[in-house]
């Protein structure tokens, strides 16, 4: 869902059961998680609310062209969501052009 603030998308995803399956195995993640062409907006809170509610290992998110201004920013949000949900599960950014999953 690509419009909608984060409380209407997870209004959205409560009343598609597949929406739901799939919020929920987001939920109980053990594993790492990758974010890959994904942005931290507060509209995609509750995503972020399940992945550091989750008992995932670690978090790697994506940055397109990372510079000094972009990280930080995306620093401060990804911690108060990591803070929010009350969690230790750490984070790092990579550049998300290195990755060459289409290749």
């Amino acid at each position: 869902m690509a419009e909608g603030s984060s409380a209407q998308k997870m209004r959205r995803i409560n009343s598609v059961a597949y929406l739901r399956h799939c919020y929920d195995m987001l939920v109980l993640n053990p594993a790492t998680v990758f974010v890959y062409g994904h942005s931290a907006d507060e509209n995609d809170a509750h995503i972020y609310r399940a992945i550091f509610g989750s008992s995932a290992k670690k978090v790697y998110f994506g940055v397109y062209k990372p510079n000094g201004e972009k990280l930080k920013e995306l620093d401060g949000l990804l911690a108060k969501y990591q803070r929010t949900s009350g969690s230790s599960t750490g984070y790092a950014f990579f550049d998300s052009e290195s990755a060459q999953i289409w290749a």
